[in-house]
């Protein structure tokens, strides 16, 4: 199931999606879906970045296909529950993670490679910064 756009607002919009995901490090550097983040926090990580609504926020890919098989997975009751999960597996070299809304599963990953047709970008947000 993949979004419907309609003349929603942003948040309502991603929020009409059933799967979620985003990268939780790369190469040591430990992302976070928030605005800010602290390194203490996060064990297996050298640095820290904050993506939350910075102003890349507002990006994404839709109608994606060809997702690889999870490294693991696990029940969530929440996104932010599934990107908790696989950042404490940073030292694992899991990289990625994807969460099934009406599911409620969890997936980590240690590439994310996929297959999208669609890039969206909220309005007032400039791809060439990010």
């Amino acid at each position: 199931e993949n979004c419907k756009i309609y003349l929603e607002n942003w948040d309502t919009f991603v929020g009409g999606c059933n799967t979620l995901g985003a990268p939780v490090q790369s190469n040591g550097n430990c992302i976070v879906q928030d605005d800010h983040c602290d390194i203490n926090d996060l064990p297996g990580c050298d640095t820290c970045t904050a993506c939350g609504t910075s102003k890349c926020y507002g990006i994404f890919e839709s109608e994606c296909a060809d997702f690889p098989k999870p490294e693991e997975t696990s029940d969530a009751i929440n996104q932010a529950f599934c990107q908790n999960v696989c950042g404490s597996l940073v030292k694992e070299d899991i990289s990625y993670y994807t969460y099934q809304v009406e599911e409620q599963t969890c997936g980590c990953y240690k590439e994310m490679t996929r297959t999208c047709t669609m890039r969206i970008v909220k309005q007032g947000v400039d791809p060439s910064q990010c």
